[in-house]
């Protein structure tokens, strides 16, 4: 008799178990279901703020005045950009962190021989172009939008003639403007060889000081309420943003 009954009582358990196991299980699956319902009406919402900026914004990147203009090249850079913003706990560190990375990393190319994402990644050099076509291109690895702005810049009071910058879309509604290839060194005017060193001087500069250094092809990509013409942009004095 003692014997059944601790069959009995096993057996009762066991069901007991079970049927957890399985109310688990469904509420397991509930819940994946509700994540990727969630996941999938936020994907939507992305795509559609991401073509929404892309419409906005990106009139200079299919009219870029070099064709060795890639910046959808074949190499993945998703491996390395998650690495880079590892330990990142939101969006401003991730940007942060990839453009530190870019201004710390790639050095100026003297010989004007490297213009596209891939080949400035691999061989660690480029020239403006190839700065912010990486750093647009490791941006959307982490699904970060970000255009590369054509235009004029100048230097005190020399105009340096075409040059290339990045806007990135911040993510409340605001873009910042960022030059990776002026905030990682400069060129030694007398023996022409680039000084790597790094700052965050042109990283979110303000519109209207960028504005009395970089001229873009495009009106909008000022970001200003009252955008400058070129000829008032010729006569405004050099500023640098500090």
């Amino acid at each position: 008799m003692r014997t059944l009954l601790l069959v009995l009582l096993g057996i009762f358990c066991f069901w007991g178990y079970k049927n957890d196991v399985h109310k688990n299980l469904e509420l397991l699956y509930e819940n994946k279901e509700v994540r990727n319902e969630r996941n999938r009406q936020l994907n939507i919402i992305e795509s559609k703020m991401h073509k929404t900026f892309f419409e906005l914004f990106s009139g200079c990147i299919v009219q870029p005045w070099n064709d060795r203009y890639d910046l959808h090249g074949p190499m993945d850079l998703s491996h390395e950009v998650l690495r880079i913003i590892r330990g990142c706990v939101n969006r401003e560190e991730r940007i942060k962190a990839v453009y530190r990375w870019i201004t710390t990393n790639i050095a100026y190319d003297t010989d004007y021989q490297i213009y596209t994402s891939d080949e400035c990644f691999r061989e660690r050099k480029g020239v403006c172009n190839a700065y912010s076509q990486l750093l647009v291109k490791m941006l959307g690895c982490i699904d970060i939008p970000a255009i590369v702005v054509i235009g004029e810049v100048k230097y005190e009071e020399n105009n340096l003639g075409k040059h290339a910058w990045v806007m990135i879309d911040k993510g409340d509604g605001n873009y910042l403007l960022a030059d990776p290839t002026w905030d990682a060194g400069r060129i030694n005017e007398k023996t022409g060889k680039f000084i790597a060193s790094p700052t965050w001087e042109w990283f979110d500069c303000p519109p209207e000081l960028m504005i009395h250094s970089h001229y873009p092809d495009t009106e909008r990509h000022q970001l200003l309420d009252k955008p400058v013409s070129k000829t008032e942009f010729d006569r405004l004095p050099y500023k640098r943003p500090y």
